[in-house]
């Protein structure tokens, strides 16, 4: 809610607010063609910061006694308080973890499309979430796989299907809605 009154009154009284701006090109635009398959270079290094987060993220969580405080913590507060971890220090690293995930999501989002605008975030952040539900909440790797899944759909939706590309998004919510029906708890839990 507060972040919904935030954007609105930034949109509202800053003067262009809700326009698009463009973000600086800071990696090369060059294309690598490899097997008549063509990608930005861009794109690539962007894959490779992407899944490197995602390693780093499950490093973190499965290996560290960090990770092990936030599962803790996030299965049982009361018993991680009696096994002595401190609530309110894991809470907080792990906000700002989080918090940093999200920067780096926001900056890759404005690298791969070369522009800014106030909710550009929005769409991804439900497609996020959405896939993280599908995957299954309690698993890293799940939230990955529905966002491949998601991916595919809206893939199969623009090529396979004869419906236009812009409801790419709404036959792709509506078969991760199907498998939520299907299976409540994600395809990992």
């Amino acid at each position: 809610m507060t972040g919904t009154a935030i954007r609105e009154a930034l949109r509202i009284f800053v003067p262009g607010g809700s326009n698009p701006s463009p973000f600086p090109m800071v990696l090369p635009d060059a294309l690598v063609v490899v097997n008549g398959v063509s990608a930005r270079v861009s794109s690539l290094i962007l894959l490779l910061i992407g899944a490197l987060a995602i390693i780093g993220t499950h490093l973190l969580l499965t290996r560290t006694r960090l990770g092990m405080a936030i599962r803790c913590v996030a299965q049982d507060e009361e018993t991680s308080r009696f096994l002595g971890i401190n609530f309110k220090r894991v809470v907080i690293i792990t906000f700002v973890i989080g918090s940093c995930l999200g920067a780096l999501a926001g900056i890759m989002s404005g690298l791969y499309y070369r522009q800014i605008i106030f909710n550009m975030g929005l769409m991804l952040g439900v497609i996020g979430f959405c896939s993280a539900v599908v995957g299954g909440l309690g698993s890293l790797l799940g939230a990955v796989l529905g966002g491949f899944l998601f991916s595919a759909l809206q893939v199969i939706a623009t090529v396979a299907l004869p419906i236009p590309s812009a409801y790419k998004d709404v036959f792709a919510f509506g078969a991760m809605i199907l498998i939520i029906a299907i299976r409540p708890t994600g395809l990992t839990s």
